[in-house]
């Protein structure tokens, strides 16, 4: 969606990107004085993007056209009033959420506008609100990628990151990490840095090949563990090394799947299951790693050997994990 570039010549699109904001703004103010008439329907023209628009409201509002805008136009004018009114919060009273045009509206400003970020303070200050409203009260997962591109395009202009961080990880979604894993082998030493930071991982220095190593491993971690990764609510406001996703080794051990977002398991655990745990709690950290490690591995190669592997004393079954011969149970 909102994903060609290219506008029809005439359009105010057009202008805006090949003669800037200024022509753009002297082109739309010939047309409010010689065919008023034709104004709204620039403004509501499908290839119009949030640029064009954050560009030309003060002339909008003059002219008094917000009437005969498109719902969504008239919602997404109406968002920029209560942000910039409401500074660093999320936008309160006026806003209705569960108007559909106010989450199209949402949803435009982000994907549309991205491209354009460093406008100026009040258009990036809309954009990362916007983002912290899609992904936090609609739990909209589709503009994840493009907030990750933005938050690392941000980040090489050395621009204000923490909102667009913190709106990335309130998605709660495990697989959203797979936006940032790229950038760990990035030739750009900021995008490296940044994702170290972001995904609690070690710099491995300036070897090339090690980047792609440290790729792969994570994408590999990644895929094994996002069934019981849960959002810890750390974050940089509240530390300088924070570890977001934390992974809940009971539920690796159990081969449970948990909420993410609340770390609770998606099933109710039976009694069995309640037992098992009270007994995988004894053991070591070290030794509850190696016991949710191997059991996830066992789960999955063979079902059958791992239902009598979990029901064993815990010192057998690490034993056995140890040993790598759980899967000859019998």
């Amino acid at each position: 969606m909102y994903s060609d570039s290219r506008a029809p010549v005439g359009t105010l699109e057009y202008v805006r990107r090949n003669r800037g904001i200024n022509a753009c703004k002297r082109r739309f103010q010939e047309i409010i004085g010689k065919q008023k008439e034709a104004a709204p329907r620039l403004l509501n023209d499908e290839g119009l993007r949030f640029a064009t628009l954050f560009s030309l409201k003060p002339q909008i509002e003059e002219a008094g056209l917000n009437d005969r805008l498109s719902e969504k136009i008239r919602a997404a004018l109406q968002i920029c009033d209560k942000v910039l009114e409401e500074k660093k919060a999320l936008p309160g009273g006026g806003i209705s959420y569960t108007d559909e045009n106010v989450h199209a509206a949402f949803l435009w400003i982000f994907q549309t506008g991205a491209e354009n970020d460093g406008m100026s303070d009040d258009y990036d200050e809309i954009l990362d609100l916007s983002a912290s409203v899609l992904t936090r009260r609609y739990r909209e997962t589709s503009i994840l990628p493009g907030l990750a591109a933005l938050i690392f395009r941000r980040n090489r202009k050395k621009g204000y990151l923490h909102d667009l961080i913190w709106a990335f990880f309130q998605s709660h979604d495990p697989n959203a990490l797979r936006y940032l894993a790229p950038y760990l082998r990035s030739a750009n030493a900021r995008d490296r840095e940044l994702a170290h930071l972001l995904l609690h991982l070690p710099d491995i220095g300036a070897d090339s090949r090690r980047w792609e190593t440290q790729y792969r491993n994570f994408m590999k971690w990644l895929q094994d563990n996002s069934p019981y990764l849960y959002f810890t609510g750390e974050s940089l406001q509240s530390s300088n090394q924070p570890e977001i996703c934390g992974l809940d080794r009971e539920a690796k051990y159990l081969c449970k799947q948990i909420s993410p977002r609340k770390r609770t398991p998606v099933d109710p655990l039976t009694s069995q299951e309640e037992e098992s745990l009270s007994c995988f709690a004894q053991a070591e950290e070290s030794d509850q790693a190696v016991l949710s490690d191997y059991s996830k591995a066992l789960h999955a190669s063979n079902p059958e050997s791992w239902n009598r592997w979990i029901h064993l004393p815990v010192e057998e079954q690490l034993r056995l994990a140890k040993n790598g011969t759980g899967r000859r149970l019998v």
